[in-house]
């Protein structure tokens, strides 16, 4: 398994927690879902391509999947195959994306996350991770900046002592 099950990334305002999914993955999970008894060894491919977003090709299509579709939360798509095995992870992802597609949230369709290529997703979870390192880099200079007004200037605080005595003999 991959360290980073990096296509996620992408949550919505109202509460969505969107993935995107390689759409070639999705189709081969749902194949291989109808069999009768749907068997590890054919799934395990198919869900480590989704878990090593190095593996997608550029103009590979992603979906959007909304994880609320799945009863529990995981903290990401490797926990979820940890937990529930192969097999039961790749139901999961498709009940992820048939939540997904019944839009429970009644969004218009000009307002819903739209399919996009590996290439355009990696840009935008470039964006994200430049977002957050900004905002992480003004939280820092931030919380410095309040140390610095808690804590008394040791130079200034010698420079008001002797005033201060001054004032009092003189």
């Amino acid at each position: 398994m991959a360290e980073d099950d990096g296509l996620d990334g992408l949550d919505g305002l109202d509460g969505e927690d969107l993935y995107y999914l390689p759409e070639d993955s999705l189709k081969g999970i749902k194949e291989k879902l109808k069999a009768e008894k749907p068997s590890e060894e054919d799934l395990k491919p198919l869900l480590e391509k989704i878990l090593d977003p190095s593996k997608l090709d550029d103009q590979e299509m992603l979906l959007p999947v909304d994880m609320r579709g799945i009863e529990k939360d995981f903290d990401g798509i490797d926990e979820l195959v940890e937990e529930l095995g192969t097999v039961e992870a790749a139901k999961a992802l498709l009940k992820a994306r048939e939540y997904f597609e019944a839009n429970k949230d009644g969004k218009a369709e000009g307002e819903r996350p739209l399919p996009m290529t590996a290439t355009e997703w990696r840009k935008i979870l470039q964006e994200d991770m430049e977002e957050d390192l900004l905002e992480e880099d003004e939280e820092g200079l931030l919380e410095a900046g309040e140390e610095e007004s808690d804590e008394e200037d040791p130079e200034e605080a010698e420079a008001e002592e002797p005033a201060a005595k001054k004032a009092k003999t003189g």
